[in-house]
């Protein structure tokens, strides 16, 4: 992993439901300009349309805005890459979150899922987990 990324915090899945009120409660906290002070951030979806008018709708101040597919493993890679944090909103995780995942891991950068995985049809499968993690005792 490089030791630098463009962007501390990518939010993919920015325009569904729990990545729009992720969304909102990022530009609620955020300073009155909509910026963060240091923190170098963008959303991420699929449809540039949609991201422009969600950070219209929100008055977001993203650093910038990347499309990125889960059934598209170079764009999700290429979005990994840049960042060091991946908040992914993409969902249900049952059908989408195994490539992001999948992606994150291949490009060391972490990943924070915005909603509980639930169910017996959610969990990772033995590929996407990390050769490397220690199992606990």
């Amino acid at each position: 992993m490089s030791a630098r990324r463009e962007f501390d915090v990518v939010l993919l899945g920015a325009t569904g439901y729990t990545g729009e009120h992720t969304a909102r409660a990022l530009a609620d906290m955020a300073a009155p300009d909509g910026r963060w002070a240091g923190l170098r951030w963008a959303i991420a979806g699929r449809s540039k349309k949609k991201l422009l008018a969600l950070i219209d709708k929100w008055a977001l101040a993203p650093s910038a805005l990347l499309l990125a597919d889960v059934g598209d493993e170079c764009s999700l890679r290429a979005m990994c890459y840049r960042s060091r944090l991946v908040l992914n909103a993409t969902g249900p995780y049952r059908f989408y979150g195994e490539a992001v995942v999948q992606a994150c891991i291949k490009e060391k950068v972490g990943i924070w899922l915005t909603a509980r995985w639930s169910g017996a049809g959610t969990r990772l499968s033995a590929r996407a987990r990390p050769a490397r993690t220690p199992r606990r005792r």
